[in-house]
C-alpha cells in the first residue's frame, strides 16, 4: 500500500512538472498585449516543478560555467537598472532564476521525459486540430480554449491553413516546439527518433516560413548525423528521407507545389508582411549599435517603436539589445562551445535556434540560455569522473 502511494506520489509530481513547463512554454497574450501578471505568470509556473525535481539528484556545475550564468544575470540586471519598473525587475530576477534552473537541472534523463510529454501533448493538439477541420472544414482554437483571454491567431492565408495548435500561431508553435526538440537533444535524446521527427514535420506543415526552414534545418542536421557516424547511417537516413520524400510526395499529388513556392515568395517579400517587420527592426539595431555598449537597453524602454513584433528579428538581436554587446558575444561564444562538446550537428541546431523569435521576457529564452550548458558540464563531469577511475 505504501508503495502504491509512492508510485502515485511520483505520477503526482511528474504531472505538475508536465504543467508547469508546458505552462511556461506557451505563451499567451491579452488583447491589449501581454500585461505585467501574464508574464510574471509563465515563469512562476515554473515552480510547480520543484517537488519533481527536489527528489532527484541535481547536476554538479563547474565553477566556469557558474560564472559564466552569474556574468550574464549581472549584464540583464545592470541594464535594468538605468530605468527600473516593477515589469522589467520581476523579469531581471525571475529570468536568472530560470537560466539557473535550466543550467541545474536535475537529472538530464528525467528532464527529458517531461520535455518529451509536452512535445506529445502538443503534437496530438496539433493533429486534432488538423483533423477536426478535415472532418467538419472549421478551425478549432484550442489556444482561446485553454486562455480564454488570448485569442488563436491560426486561421486561413493565401489558400493555405495555417494551424498552431497549442499555441497562439503556426510560427509560435514552431518556434518553441523547436527548441524544446532541441532540448530533448541535448538531454540525451536522438534527432533521428520518432518524436523529433514528426515534430519538424509538423513545422512544415503549419506553414510558416520559420517552421518550414526549421524542418529544412532539422533534415539537415540529421543527414549531417547520420554521415558522422556510418554505423548509424542507415538507421538515421531512412527515417529522415521518408519524411522528406513524404512531404514532396504531398505536395506534388496535390498540386500544392507551385502554389507553395508562391506563397514563400510572398512571406519572404521585404516589402510587406512579417519580412518587413524584420528589415524595419535590423535597420533600427544598425543605426543604434552604439547604444548598446557596454550594456543593453532596459525592458521598460521600447525598442523600434515601428516595429509590430521586433523579437520577429530572432533571439540573437534581442540578447543585443536588453544584454549589451559584450554580454551577447559572451553569450554566443558559450553557447557555440558548448554546442559542439554536444556534436556539430548540435551547432547547426542552436545556431539556427538564434534566429527564433523569442523574446527575453519569456522563460524560453532563459531556459535555452541554461540548457545549452548541458554539454560543458556533462563532458566536465565526465572527465572528473575518468581521472578518478585511473
Amino acid at each position: 500500500m505504501m508503495l502504491g502511494k509512492a508510485k502515485m506520489t511520483k505520477v503526482l509530481y511528474f504531472c505538475l512538472a508536465v504543467l508547469g513547463v508546458l505552462i511556461a512554454t506557451t505563451p499567451a497574450e491579452n488583447a491589449s498585449g501581454d500585461s505585467d501578471i501574464l508574464v510574471i505568470a509563465h515563469f512562476l509556473a515554473l515552480v510547480l516543478t520543484i517537488p519533481y525535481f527536489l527528489q532527484l539528484r541535481t547536476n554538479a556545475m563547474p565553477y566556469e560555467l557558474l560564472i559564466y550564468a552569474l556574468i550574464v544575470a549581472s549584464a540583464f540586471v545592470l541594464s535594468n537598472l538605468q530605468m527600473p519598473g516593477y515589469w522589467a525587475l520581476s523579469v531581471a530576477v525571475l529570468g536568472p532564476l530560470t537560466l539557473m534552473f535550466g543550467a541545474f537541472a536535475a537529472h538530464p534523463q528525467k528532464l527529458r521525459g517531461v520535455i518529451d510529454a509536452i512535445l506529445i501533448i502538443n503534437l496530438a493538439a496539433f493533429a486534432f486540430q488538423w483533423l477536426v477541420y478535415l472532418v467538419s472544414g472549421e478551425i478549432f482554437h484550442i489556444h482561446t480554449l485553454l486562455f480564454p483571454f488570448s485569442e488563436s491567431r491560426s486561421a486561413e492565408f493565401l489558400g493555405f491553413l495555417r494551424l498552431g495548435g497549442l499555441h497562439l500561431e503556426p510560427g509560435t508553435y514552431s518556434a518553441y516546439l523547436y527548441l524544446l526538440v532541441v532540448f530533448r537533444i541535448i538531454l540525451g535524446g536522438a534527432i533521428t527518433d520518432r518524436i523529433s521527427l514528426l515534430m519538424l514535420v509538423s513545422f512544415a506543415l503549419t506553414f510558416s516560413v520559420w517552421g518550414i526552414a526549421a524542418f529544412l534545418t532539422g533534415m539537415i542536421a540529421v543527414t549531417f548525423s547520420a554521415f558522422s557516424n556510418g554505423r548509424r547511417m542507415r538507421k538515421a537516413l531512412f527515417p529522415a528521407s521518408i519524411a522528406v520524400s513524404g512531404f514532396l510526395v504531398l505536395l506534388f499529388m496535390t498540386g500544392l507545389l507551385e502554389p507553395v513556392l508562391s506563397y514563400l515568395q510572398v512571406r519572404l517579400d521585404p516589402t510587406q508582411g512579417s519580412a518587413s517587420y524584420r528589415e524595419i527592426a535590423l535597420s533600427e539595431l544598425i543605426a543604434t549599435f552604439d547604444r548598446y555598449v557596454p550594456i543593453g537597453m532596459p525592458m521598460a524602454e521600447k525598442f523600434c517603436a515601428p516595429c509590430q513584433s521586433p523579437q520577429d528579428l530572432g533571439v540573437w538581436s534581442q540578447i543585443i539589445i536588453r544584454f549589451g554587446v559584450f554580454a551577447a558575444v559572451l553569450i554566443f561564444v558559450v553557447s557555440i562551445l558548448s554546442a559542439y562538446k554536444h556534436s556539430a550537428l548540435m551547432v547547426i541546431l542552436v545556431l539556427f535556434a538564434f534566429t527564433g523569435k523569442y523574446d527575453v521576457s519569456k522563460p524560453i529564452t532563459w531556459l535555452f540560455l541554461g540548457l545549452v550548458l548541458t554539454p560543458w558540464y556533462l563532458r566536465t563531469r565526465l572527465r572528473t569522473a575518468e581521472k578518478v577511475a585511473a
